[in-house]
C-alpha cells in the first residue's frame, strides 16, 4: 500500500466500494459458509493506531468536510485488513513533530525512513517490512516500524501558513506475507 497522498477520506471512498461488493457476496458467501464485510466508523482515535497524540496537534478537517479520521474493517473468508488512519496539524516544525513520531514508532520496533532521498529506502527489517512500494512526496517524511501484517505509518508534510500536516495509520493484515 502506497503512503503518497493518502488520505482518511480515500479510505471511506474505498470502505463504500467494498461495501457495495460486500453486499452482493453476502447471499452466495452464507450460502458457502463464509462470511463477507465492512464496517466504516469515522471516529478513529490515536490510541487504535498505538501512538501517542503529539502534544497541541488539532485534527485536520478538510475543507470538504472529511472529519480527519476513520476506522476501516474489511473481512472476507480468511481474509481480513483493517486501515486506522488520522490527520492532524502542529504549528511546530516539522523536524519537532517527525523526532516525536520517530521516537514513538521505536517502541514498536525498528523504524524505516521511507522519505525519498533516504538511505533506507532499499532496507528491510527482520519482520520483512520494507520501503519498496512507498512514494511520498516531495518535502513528505515518511516513517514506517512494524511487520507487512501489522504495520505503523507516520507521514509529516509542511502545511499552510507555515504549519505541519500529518497523518498517522496502523494497516492490519493478518495472514499477509511479503513479496
Amino acid at each position: 500500500m502506497t503512503m503518497q497522498g493518502w488520505r482518511p477520506s480515500a479510505c471511506k471512498a474505498l470502505g463504500v466500494t467494498a461495501g457495495l461488493v460486500a453486499g452482493c457476496l453476502a447471499g452466495p458467501a452464507a450460502q458457502a459458509g463464509w462470511s463477507a464485510g465492512v464496517t466504516v466508523d469515522p471516529e478513529a482515535t490515536v490510541a487504535q493506531v498505538g501512538l501517542p497524540a503529539y502534544p497541541g496537534a488539532q485534527r485536520y478537517r478538510d475543507p470538504d468536510g472529511d472529519g480527519g479520521a476513520v476506522d476501516l474493517k474489511l473481512w472476507g473468508g480468511a481474509l481480513s485488513l483493517r486501515v486506522v488512519a488520522l490527520k492532524y496539524t502542529s504549528r511546530d516544525s516539522l523536524p519537532q513533530v517527525t523526532d516525536f513520531y520517530r521516537q514513538a514508532l521505536a517502541r514498536l520496533g525498528p523504524v524505516l525512513d521511507c522519505t525519498a532521498g533516504s538511505p533506507q529506502r532499499g532496507s528491510r527489517t527482520a519482520s520483512g517490512l520494507n520501503c519498496q512500494e512507498d512514494h511520498p512526496a516531495p518535502g513528505r517524511v515518511l516513517l514506517k516500524a512494524g511487520s507487512p501484517a501489522q504495520q505503523t505509518v507516520v507521514g509529516v508534510e509542511p502545511g499552510p501558513a507555515g504549519t505541519v500536516r500529518f497523518d498517522l495509520v496502523r494497516i492490519e493484515s493478518p495472514g499477509f506475507t511479503p513479496p
